[in-house]
């Protein structure tokens, strides 16, 4: 089995970014981007969008980049 080594690096970083944007900058006051998604969408909409657009797609994107690493798609 051959790994592509740059889907896997890209995958890892991926995932890295989205549990840092879910569990260290949300739950962090001076998020600049979380607040100023809550002021122009609104206090729970603003944290949707938020955790959606920079949480869960980068999670599931990295999930996709490493099973395409590892030629599992």
């Amino acid at each position: 089995m051959e790994i592509d080594w740059f889907r896997l690096i890209v995958g890892i970083l991926a995932i890295i970014f989205g549990l840092y944007a879910i569990f260290i900058r949300a739950n962090a006051a001076d998020s600049t981007k979380l607040n100023a998604m809550k002021k122009q969408w609104g206090e729970d909409k603003g944290k949707m969008i938020h955790f959606v657009f920079y949480g869960f797609l980068p999670i599931v994107l990295g999930c996709l980049m490493l099973l395409k690493a590892f030629n599992l798609v």
